[in-house]
């Protein structure tokens, strides 16, 4: 990130007014007591603070405060697992399953999953019986499940391939 000069000396100011003034009133300064101190105006002094915050990164050692009695670190506190992540994993395996069947069966899941119609109702749009309709969901969801089975197993090996971290 460049910094333009006259930030630079900005913030030089205002540093050297910080020091100044806590030695003076025993407790850091405010940035109205710094823009009144400096004669520079409040919004520069605030986009100045600002900057310098960002010129000095928290470490991720920092104790972060937690409340517990058992601060932690700032970094140990970053991240996590996200809850959604299982869920966007099936969705692919569900989609990635589908794609595997006949555009009948697709078509047969989606009216009795998405449309929510009966068998008998699924029949009559498709020309076939309630018995047919009947297998062919039974097909689609045994093929879609070995599909994904196998696609765990593969994940399941791909993971036990990988050094523990």
């Amino acid at each position: 990130m460049k910094v333009l000069r006259g930030d630079k000396e900005r913030v030089l100011a205002l540093i050297r007014a910080t020091e100044e003034l806590s030695a003076r009133a025993g407790h850091a300064p405010t940035p109205l007591e710094l823009a009144e101190h400096t004669g520079i105006a409040l919004e520069a002094v605030l986009d100045a603070l600002e900057l310098t915050a960002a010129a000095r990164p928290s470490s991720l050692e920092e104790p972060a405060g937690g409340g517990d009695g058992d601060p932690g670190s700032l970094g140990a506190s970053l991240g996590g697992e996200d809850p959604e992540l299982e869920l966007v994993e099936s969705r692919d395996v569900v989609a990635s399953s589908v794609r595997t069947l006949t555009p009948r069966e697709r078509r047969v899941l989606y009216l009795r999953f998405v449309e929510d119609l009966t068998q008998t109702e699924i029949g009559e749009a498709i020309g076939v019986t309630q018995m047919q309709v009947s297998r062919i969901l039974r097909h689609a969801l045994e093929r879609s499940r070995s599909y994904a089975e196998a696609t765990a197993a593969r994940a399941d090996a791909g993971s036990s391939d990988r050094p523990a971290a």
